[in-house]
């Protein structure tokens, strides 16, 4: 499996010309295998008000594209929070509506998938898959749930040529 920061390459020649593509590896918590060409985001954080307990929210939403199939993109982004010390998967951060969130005052984090677009298919078969996810931070305190919030943003935003595989 790759490791954390493992750099791999693929090289090929076509009419003269070599062309390479380069992406790292990450371990995760959930066993997946995907490679994604790029995760980026849709807005910085913004504030979505208070939840039930009467924390400040924060919200940032994710779009990914990514070789297909694709069955863990919510777990798969918690694997980048969590090997950049942002999120530990079952404690400060949950995945899912289903999910219920902890009392505390936190930051306390919750992946939900948002269903991205119709997938594609390239010249030679190759099937990619578009995909997006909302990110809420949550916090008794707005500073907290901003400066997490903006530290998901950072760690996600404009990672490209990532393989994250058990």
């Amino acid at each position: 499996a790759p490791l954390l920061g493992e750099r791999w390459e693929t090289r090929y020649e076509y009419a003269g010309l070599t062309f390479a593509h380069e992406w790292t590896g990450l371990v995760p918590t959930a066993g997946s295998s995907t490679r994604y060409l790029q995760i980026l985001s849709v807005q910085r954080p913004f504030d979505i008000g208070l939840d039930d307990a009467g924390r400040a929210m924060l919200s940032v939403n994710f779009e990914g594209e990514a070789c297909a199939p694709v069955e863990t993109w919510e777990e798969d982004l918690v694997a980048v929070l969590q090997a950049a010390g942002l999120a530990t998967l079952g404690t400060d951060t949950r995945i899912g509506r289903l999910a219920s969130v902890p009392q505390g005052a936190g930051p306390l984090i919750s992946v939900l998938n948002t269903g991205g677009s119709a997938a594609y298919e390239t010249h030679n078969g190759d099937r990619y898959e578009y995909l997006s996810a909302q990110i809420v931070v949550r916090a008794t305190s707005y500073t907290v749930a901003r400066t997490r919030a903006l530290a998901i943003w950072r760690a996600l935003d404009g990672r490209r040529n990532l393989l994250i595989a058990a």
